[in-house]
């Protein structure tokens, strides 16, 4: 069986958030295999720039930085038809939920979780 999704997903325009390393970059290249435009956000440029997905450098814990986000995406290309939210990461201490305080986890849950609300109504339709 042959499972070739080359051009699946053309004209689609997808943001990944996170999208420079790891998790994040694995899913642009996929999307960007499917024929998808990718822009891709992180606070720092990508190490290397992958043809022919587009970076935007923004820090999405700020207000600021998702406008920027948004105003520079539809700006270029208009529209948003796929969002990943991926952004997050922790800089927690390590030793499990022993030694995690509120803070720890107020510091973890804010941008990982409670931004994501903010993003999908971005991007919503009016």
């Amino acid at each position: 069986m042959d499972f070739n999704f080359e051009n699946e997903l053309a004209g689609q325009i997808a943001l990944v958030t996170g999208g420079t390393k790891g998790t994040g970059k694995a899913i642009a290249d996929r999307l960007s295999k499917a024929g998808a435009t990718v822009i891709i956000t992180a606070r720092n440029k990508p190490e290397e720039q992958t043809n022919p997905i587009h970076s935007i450098t923004a820090d999405l814990s700020k207000p600021e930085g998702t406008q920027h986000v948004v105003d520079d995406l539809l700006g270029r290309f208009g529209h948003l038809a796929i969002l990943v939210n991926n952004m997050g990461g922790s800089e927690t201490p390590c030793g499990g939920f022993a030694v995690l305080s509120d803070q720890d986890w107020e510091s973890a849950i804010k941008p990982t979780c409670l931004l994501l609300c903010g993003w999908t109504v971005a991007f919503c339709p009016a």
